[in-house]
Parts: structure tokens; C-alpha cells; sequence
């Protein structure tokens, strides 16, 4: 209501209402209410409805009230601005700090982390981190007292492999500082001082903290350069209390950069993807592993050049005025899953080569599939546009070492469409859907 009444007209901003009501009848009262007048809402028991995918794609569904906050810019750009905004709503009745936008976790932390009696800034912590473990716990607690060890442990295994790259953060929930001091007298991770208590809070609420101990597990997202929960991340107690060794091998808990299609079916259904198809090729062999080193070597230059364009998409001034055009942001590439398929007369790979006109088996492919919601399916083969850029047909030899740049340049054609030399290899059509389906 404040932004909506505002008279200069510098705000704008609109809220949808997303219903987690059982059904239709209870959802039509809740949009009746006095308070809601003006609001737009979408009903999560629409057949594949947006409000549907939204509470699938934010967890809205694990805590009530859940607010997200998005923005966009001219160019259509939209962006995250706040997937956790309700408590910092909650706590900004005056709007202050409009539009919430989420704080990154080194500015959740503050100023100074402490290890050793030697002060740190966050920043400089987590700069090269590739993994980060928060512990939240306490010496009054006879269950962190027990489980301690084994995260130290856990810890000590995984500083002396990985060092810079992994970083532990203990976080108290000690009563005073005497406490703090007793329990972390032997600990070699790195401390929140107990007397900063505006960042404990602030890290126990991000993470929705309600019991110790929990550890919050996080990984650095190749594409954002931001910390983002691993899968089972928000309680992974259970992974530190594994043998240190077994806790090791599992750095960083990441997704896999290049997944194998037949196991990973579901995540190429409705996104982006490059897909090797390499059927007659023995997994077990040495040039499969090289085949896969070329596609993982792709992946991480595609990660790391989408997270450069991201980073200048939002450095490049926004104009104050609405009828002043920006200037010409890069518009970030879209990402792309990258995936191989080594296996034999796959239902996979059969339908993606009919649908991308190759040949049945024993060749080395490469196609990108689009089958992103509201876009027409399309597929692009390496072997239609190889003739016009001069390159010899992909097979399992120019595909190895330096192949790797064929699969990136393969991919910036894609990118940058529109671009004609596609038309050759691209096959858009409804069939290409249904045919993979």
C-alpha cells in the first residue's frame, strides 16, 4: 500500500499472490479478503500452471508465509532479486531497504571471521572457496558435544586435500562468550565471534535455523559465482558424520558438469542441452574418457563465460527514466546442461538422432536440443553445419583434446542466434518434441 500510494510515482511494484490452499472454494475466500484488494493471484491447482511451477521451482511449499522477489529490466532480463525476502520484509515496515535484495553470504557474515586468535575478513575467506560448511551448534548441547569430533575430523581431511578451497564456519548459539570460548578452544575452523549477534541472527534466519546442531552445506554456482545449498544441503549432518575419507570424496557435492542421458532423462525434457552421442564407444575405454574430458572441458568454459556476461548484464547503468534506452547490456546466454550417451540402442539416442536426421548408430554426434517451455522444440546437429564452416565431419578423433573448442564454438552459434548458418541444421518442427518424448 505505501509504494502503490506513493505520489512522486518512483516505485513500482505489483505482488502476486501464489494460493497453497487445498482447493478452488478455500482459495476464492482467501482472495476476498480486504487486505488482498488489488492484488494479482494465481492458483497452484490450475493444470501446469505458472503458480504450479513456482512453488515447485522456489520450495514455497517448506514454510509459510514464502515471499520471492523478482525484478526486470528494459531488455527482459529477470532477475532474482530475493528468493527468502519474508523475514527482511517482515522486519522493514517502513520499507527502507525496498527491494530487499538478498545479501550474498560474506555480507550475511559481517565484517570478521576469526580463526587461530587471527582476525579475517569474509570476502577474502570465501574468495576461492568452491564448498562452504556453516555449523551452527553450542557447547550446552550434549548432541554437538558428541558430533563435534566428527565434524573436526571431517574438516581436517578435507583443509589438507582441498585447503582455500573449502572453508568451515562455526556459528554459536552459546549464551556468553565464556561458553563460546570453552567449546571452540580446540576448533581450527573459522569463528563468528560470539559478539557479533546481528550476523548469527541474520544466518540463523537465512537458513531457517531451529535446531543445533545443523550443519548448512553450500557450493559456488558456476554461473552466479553465489553459494547455493548442494542437494540435502540445509541439514548435512548426516554427510560429516561419514568416515573422513568418504566425507573427502565427495567434494565439492556438486551437480555434475557432464551427466550421462540415460540416468538423466527428466533434466533434459524441459531445458537447453548439448548431447554427445557416442554409442559405439566402450565407457571404458580411453577414448571415451577423452571424448568426456573435451564435453566437461566446454562445460566449464560455457559456466565461466555465462558468469562473466551475467556480471556485466549487471554492472552495465540503468537509466533513471523509464523513456531513456540503456545501453546495449550483453543479454546473458542461456544455460545449457551438457550430456553424454555412450549406451547402445538407447530409446534416448535413437529418437534424438532420427529427430536430428543422422545416422542411425556408429558415428560420433553432437546435437544442442532446445525443448525450453514456450519455445518451439528444436534440434541442431554439428554434422548439418560442419560443411559451412569447413569443419570435417565430428567423430572420435577431432572430437578429443583441443575438440573441446569445436563443442564451444558449436555452442556460440547456438547463442548468438539469430544466425543463418543454423537454418542448415536445425530442424524446428513439432515432431522433434514428440519424437524424444
Amino acid at each position: 500500500r505505501k509504494f502503490a500510494e506513493d505520489p512522486s510515482g518512483h516505485f513500482s511494484f505489483d505482488v502476486v499472490c501464489i494460493s497453497m490452499d487445498r482447493n478452488m472454494m478455500e482459495f476464492d475466500k482467501f482472495l476476498k479478503q480486504e487486505d488482498l484488494k488489488g492484488w494479482w493471484a494465481l492458483s497452484r491447482h490450475a493444470s501446469l500452471s505458472f503458480g504450479e511451477r513456482a512453488c515447485s521451482f522456489f520450495e514455497a511449499g517448506e514454510t509459510l508465509p514464502t515471499a520471492v522477489v523478482l525484478t526486470a529490466d528494459s531488455s527482459g532480463y529477470v532477475e532474482v532479486l530475493n528468493e527468502q525476502a519474508t523475514q527482511d520484509i517482515l522486519v522493514d515496515t517502513k520499507g527502507t531497504h525496498f527491494p530487499w535484495k538478498r545479501k550474498r553470504i560474506p555480507q550475511l557474515m559481517g565484517e570478521t571471521l576469526s580463526r587461530c586468535n587471527i582476525n579475517f575478513q569474509p570476502e577474502v575467506v570465501l574468495g576461492s572457496c568452491e564448498a562452504l560448511a556453516l555449523y551452527f551448534g553450542g557447547g550446552w548441547c550434549p548432541a554437538c558435544r558428541t558430533f563435534k569430533p566428527k565434524i573436526m575430523q571431517a574438516y581436517s581431511e578435507l583443509d589438507h586435500q582441498y585447503h582455500e578451497r573449502f572453508a568451515l564456519v562455526y556459528i554459536s548459539r552459546d549464551p556468553d562468550q565464556s561458553s563460546f570460548d570453552a567449546y571452540t578452544s580446540d576448533m581450527g575452523c573459522f569463528l563468528l565471534p560470539h559478539s557479533n549477534h546481528t550476523a548469527n541472527e541474520a544466518l540463523c534466519a537465512h537458513f531457517k535455523v531451529e535446531a543445533i546442531p545443523t550443519v548448512i552445506l553450500l557450493r559456488r554456482d558456476p554461473y552466479t559465482g553465489d553459494f547455493v545449498l548442494v542437494p540435502n544441503g540445509k541439514n548435512a549432518r548426516a554427510i560429516f558424520s561419514q568416515n573422513p575419507t568418504e566425507v573427502a570424496r565427495g567434494f565439492p557435492w556438486g551437480e555434475q558438469l557432464v551427466l550421462q542421458l540415460a540416468r538423466n532423462e527428466e533434466k533434459l525434457t524441459l531445458n537447453l542441452g548439448l548431447v554427445l552421442l557416442c554409442e559405439e564407444v566402450d565407457e571404458a575405454s580411453k577414448v571415451f574418457r577423452a571424448l568426456h574430458a573435451s564435453v566437461e572441458k566446454a562445460a566449464k568454459d560455457f559456466a565461466e563465460q555465462h558468469a562473466r556476461m551475467l556480471s556485466e548484464h549487471k554492472a552495465v547503468e540503468r537509466p533513471a527514466r523509464e523513456d531513456v534506452s540503456p545501453k546495449d547490456p550483453p543479454h546473458p546466454w542461456p544455460k545449457i546442461k551438457f550430456f553424454v550417451a555412450p549406451l547402445p540402442g538407447s530409446v534416448q539416442t535413437q529418437s534424438l538422432r532420427r529427430a536430428a536426421r543422422l545416422p542411425a548408430s556408429g558415428s560420433v554426434d553432437v546435437v544442442i536440443v532446445d525443448f525450453r517451455p514456450q519455445r518451439q522444440a528444436a534440434c541442431y546437429s554439428m554434422r548439418g553445419i560442419a560443411p559451412l564452416m569447413n569443419w570435417d565431419p565430428p567423430d572420435a578423433t577431432n572430437l578429443r583434446g583441443d575438440g573441446w573448442k569445436r563443442l564451444r564454438h558449436f555452442i556460440e552459434l547456438y547463442c548468438n542466434e539469430p544466425q543463418p548458418l543454423l537454418d542448415t541444421s536445425m530442424f524446428s518442427h513439432p515432431s522433434v518434441r514428440s519424437i524424444y518424448i
